[in-house]
């Protein structure tokens, strides 16, 4: 996926892989989403071997915002290089759930006013590091 893509609607996702999707690759995106839940980029359902890379992605969210999301059974997807911007209630620049494991998550710049990363529900073996983030009070 190479393209430049803007969402406003109540659930905006940029770029969203779903239902055992697997080697694909995002990259060179420019990215952003407004509405009541905004992801940048999605990754959810079973979903393995993708690649995520020299993004630039923006995210604002009345109650969620997040810049890229791995849930519900993702696993062996690299995650890099990228430029993460969030706001709004709920910002999180990278957020793993729902048992994501095996994934690499480095280089990536965060600028956010929530969390930087969060690990939540059944998540193992990831490897993070590497990510500067810039936290806004």
């Amino acid at each position: 996926v190479q393209a430049d893509l803007g969402t406003d609607n109540s659930n905006a996702y940029g770029v969203y892989v779903f239902d055992k999707a697997k080697n694909n690759t995002a990259l060179n995106n420019t990215i952003r989403t407004y509405g009541n839940i905004g992801y940048g980029i999605y990754l959810f359902s079973e979903v393995y071997n993708n690649s995520v890379y020299n993004n630039n992605v923006t995210t604002s969210g009345l109650t969620n915002a997040r810049g890229v999301v791995l849930g519900t059974t993702s696993y062996s997807n690299s995650v890099y290089g990228n430029v993460i911007t969030t706001s709004g209630s709920g910002g999180f620049g990278v957020y793993l759930t729902s048992t994501a494991y095996n994934n690499s998550i480095y280089n990536n710049g965060i600028d956010t006013w929530g969390n930087g990363m969060q690990l939540d529900s059944t998540v193992y073996n990831n490897f993070i590091y590497s990510n500067p983030l810039l936290y806004k009070n």
